[in-house]
């Protein structure tokens, strides 16, 4: 795996080895000042860029989210730039542009993108 991609990395509660056997989707993406841990069972994204990847994980935290497909897990806070979201639990946060493929939208502020399957879809921001 091409650990290189990951500028900055810090781990808490687990190794590159836990990371290699539960969560090689995440060895794959490409990083920025990443911190991440494992807890309860569970890949947690506590703060960080990413930059591009496939997002197969349980837990974003807070960060920014610059581009790539998410397919699952729960989005607390952030910062999505663009992308392809295609399931999932979209807490709160800022969507600046993507595509929304299916998921619950909770709450959070939605700029512009394309709804192309209704699934809860994000709602019209209110002034």
């Amino acid at each position: 795996m091409n650990y290189k991609k990951h500028t900055n990395l810090t781990l808490t509660e687990c190794t590159i080895e836990d990371l290699e056997k539960q969560y090689p989707w995440f060895l794959e993406a490409e990083t920025e000042n990443a911190i991440i841990r494992i807890h309860n069972y569970e890949f947690v994204w506590k703060t960080g860029v990413w930059i591009d990847g496939i997002w197969e994980g349980d837990i974003w935290g807070s960060g920014i989210w610059k581009n790539g497909v998410w397919e699952n897990g729960q989005w607390y806070s952030g910062y999505w730039q663009k992308g392809t979201w295609k399931g999932g639990i979209w807490k709160t946060g800022h969507w600046e542009n993507g595509n929304w493929k299916g998921g619950i939208w909770e709450d959070g502020i939605w700029i512009i993108g394309k709804i192309t399957q209704n699934s809860n879809k994000p709602p019209i921001n209110k002034p």
